[in-house]
């Protein structure tokens, strides 16, 4: 399923042209590599129709068909210096004990098998096995606990402490790496705009102008009414970031699902010093953005052919 809009890009691939802010503006055509911008009206994770939610297309319903937003039209940019996409997911080490490892390893079993009445009654057989040789553990837990409520004789003791200072020994921990969670990704673009002529330093102003008014949120959102109320703000503007080979996806760059604009940075004076033509326009401009995407990306979307997050 293929949720960038760029599958259709306004860029004509004959021509080079198609509305919107570029720069450098005699450089991006149809045979170059560059970055387009199209900037969408965020729709709300379940504001609408979900499709199958027991698929990753349900649960990119959300962001499938999102619309143009007014008064944002797309911007074309060279292909910036660092292009990366990072793929990640949290793990974390757990400890289980003896008597917790082995109660889940009897229930592994009948839990993949999906029977919950075996496994339910597995799971008190596993408990009463596991706890009927594990004696000094639970005698340490109860002295452990009586201590902790005595003022000044114990505070913090734990079954280790007591393990420790009567046997010499602790719990084995049984530690395990266990996936936690799936993580958003973020990204980060950066552009150093020159402008070389007036035509280029009204792009670089709109362009800038774009990304800023794209990043914040208006004023007077529409309540439950329909209509718009100051007790509300509305959401900004998202974006997709599509890289682009003339009127295509460019298929060896990773590209992004639709996502936030998180910072907007826009330097004045990217040289260290503060210089404009005689018109007021700055001479050089940087302009640094950060992205989040909107949605998780799956081992499920990632393909061996044609363009791929």
């Amino acid at each position: 399923m293929a949720i960038s809009s760029s599958s259709t890009s306004s860029l004509s691939p004959s021509t080079g042209t198609g509305a919107g802010y570029r720069y450098p503006q005699a450089m991006i055509t149809s045979g170059t590599d560059y970055v387009r911008f199209d900037f969408k009206k965020y729709a709300g994770p379940f504001s609408g129709s979900t499709g199958d939610a027991d698929s990753v297309d349900g649960y990119n319903a959300s962001i499938s068909s999102l619309v143009p937003a007014p008064g944002l039209q797309s911007v074309y940019l060279y292909m910036p210096e660092d292009v990366s996409a990072d793929y990640g997911a949290s793990w974390g080490g757990k400890s289980f004990s003896n008597i917790g490892a082995g109660i889940l390893k009897g229930l592994g079993p009948t839990l993949a098998s999906g029977n919950v009445g075996a496994s339910a009654q597995n799971a008190m057989e596993a408990v009463q096995s596991q706890v009927a040789g594990f004696g000094p553990a639970l005698a340490a837990s109860k002295i452990a606990e009586e201590l902790n409520k005595i003022p000044g004789a114990g505070g913090g003791v734990s079954i280790d402490d007591v393990l420790s200072g009567t046997r010499g020994v602790i719990l084995n921990p049984n530690a395990e790496l266990m996936f936690q969670n799936a993580e958003m990704r973020t990204f980060n673009l950066s552009f150093k705009m020159v402008a070389r002529s007036e035509p280029e330093s009204i792009a670089i102003k709109n362009i800038c102008y774009v990304f800023k008014k794209a990043a914040l949120p208006t004023f007077g959102g529409e309540g439950l009414s329909g209509k718009k109320s100051a007790n509300f703000i509305g959401v900004p503007a998202v974006v997709d970031v599509n890289f682009m080979k003339g009127g295509s996806l460019n298929p060896y760059v990773p590209q992004f699902k639709p996502s936030a604009i998180t910072n907007v940075k826009v330097n004045l004076t990217p040289d260290g010093a503060y210089a404009t033509y005689t018109s007021g326009a700055p001479v050089s401009v940087q302009l640094d953005l950060s992205f989040a995407e909107l949605k998780l990306v799956f081992a499920d979307e990632i393909k061996d052919s044609g363009w791929s997050y």
